[in-house]
């Protein structure tokens, strides 16, 4: 086989390799619902609603219940997929992390993070939130 032949082979033969391993699979369709995860701080419920309204609820205990709500956005065309609450009436700033499906029903959260610029940018095992999807999705 010629050179200039051997060339586009093998680039044709990268582009279907790495294009797909590039783009992510899962989109806001995927997101969308309930995900719970048990947690060393406690229970925590998470909502993604179709209208990017978003809902944290931590059952630290019986009767201490962190609440918070906003409006949140994410870029799924990043392999590590950044997540934002805006708008957050029980917050004075927005909330920033990463997140990334383990499997369609299991999805990994970095801590939040207050500002932008110090947004994780890769999970840290001793700090990372592991959801599972709830069977009671909106």
């Amino acid at each position: 086989m010629p050179k200039k032949k051997l060339h586009k082979a093998l680039v044709s033969l990268l582009t279907i390799i790495l294009i797909p391993a590039c783009t992510n699979r899962y989109s806001e369709n995927n997101l969308y619902g309930t995900w719970i995860a048990n947690h060393a701080t406690g229970e925590i419920v998470i909502t993604f609603n179709k209208d990017l309204t978003f809902e944290y609820v931590c059952n630290e205990t019986a009767s201490t219940i962190i609440k918070i709500t906003g409006k949140y956005e994410v870029d799924f065309s990043k392999q590590l997929i950044p997540l934002t609450i805006r708008k957050i009436p029980q917050l004075n700033h927005p909330l920033y992390t990463i997140i990334q499906f383990k499997e369609f029903d299991v999805l990994r959260m970095a801590e939040f993070a207050p500002l932008w610029r110090i947004r994780p940018i890769s999970f840290n095992p001793n700090s990372e939130i592991i959801l599972n999807r709830s069977n009671k999705n909106p």
